[in-house]
């Protein structure tokens, strides 16, 4: 997929993804390609290798990608696409369609039902990429009642504090895409758990841990973090745990979800 990119090839890429859909399934082409890519891009133009105008065709395509994605995500591996479509390299433009709920800053990503509600607010450290790691993660999480809301790396952090005390979600996931985005992140770790003092801050971080990821985690909840994911299905999976179940009128109320155990997380270090 990223070869095809380098070469400018958007139909080429396309059909990559189409193809890894159909032999593996949606959920594992966000970890094993998609993320990958956007991790080669970000340290390529970092080292120089990579042009503006090369990252932004990338990033582009990529979102392009999430769209026709979206559409399709129930595909298990070695079976058709729903409704026997071709796949995504043949989607219908209403894929590429804006969601009639966004407004400029903060989007919701996953399908919206009547009674859903904003859960989880996800924040891109400090790069347009973690911004469509995020749009990723919201896709797999699209099958709940709660939809997870984006905002933008354009939006200033006045702007997020504001939104999140404003929603007070239950989960606030932060993004980081190296190089660079940890110390973005802590402050934005510091600054939410003033604002929404029960929300569970997930962070992720998307690429080779340096340091120890016990190190790492240390640190991000030392700035008041919950927990530290290194994947996204990893992600979605920790973050599913911490979402209250909803119940319906015509049910008696259960006991309320009990906290997750501090140590699950970190018993799968480095793990997906």
């Amino acid at each position: 997929y990223y070869q095809r990119l380098l070469a400018g090839d958007r139909n080429e890429a396309i059909v990559v993804v189409d193809d890894y859909v159909r032999e593996r399934g949606t959920e594992k082409v966000y970890d094993e390609v998609l993320l990958p890519a956007l991790l080669s891009a970000r340290r390529d133009r970092h080292q120089h290798a990579l042009s503006a105008d090369e990252e932004t065709f990338i990033l582009d395509t990529t979102r392009d990608v999430l769209r026709k994605l979206h559409r399709v995500r129930d595909v298990v591996p070695g079976a058709a696409p729903a409704n026997h479509s071709p796949g995504i390299a043949a989607n219908s433009a209403a894929a590429n369609a804006t969601d009639g709920n966004s407004h400029e800053g903060w989007h919701p990503q996953s399908i919206i039902k009547p009674n859903a509600e904003i859960a989880v607010i996800g924040c891109p450290a400090h790069h347009p990429a973690e911004e469509i790691s995020l749009e990723m993660l919201a896709q797999l999480l699209a099958h709940g009642d709660h939809y997870v809301e984006i905002i933008s790396s354009r939006v200033l952090p006045s702007e997020v504090e504001a939104r999140i005390a404003d929603v007070q979600p239950a989960v606030v996931f932060i993004a980081i895409m190296p190089p660079g985005g940890l110390e973005q992140a802590r402050y934005l770790c510091k600054r939410i758990r003033k604002l929404a003092k029960h929300a569970k801050i997930v962070v992720g971080y998307w690429g080779e841990l340096h340091s120890s990821y016990d190190k790492l985690l240390v640190r991000m909840r030392a700035a008041g973090a919950s927990y530290l994911t290194t994947s996204l299905v990893q992600s979605k999976s920790q973050i599913a745990s911490l979402l209250p179940t909803r119940v319906s009128a015509s049910q008696p109320e259960s006991e309320p979800p009990q906290e997750p155990a501090p140590t699950g997380l970190a018993s799968t270090a480095g793990g997906g």
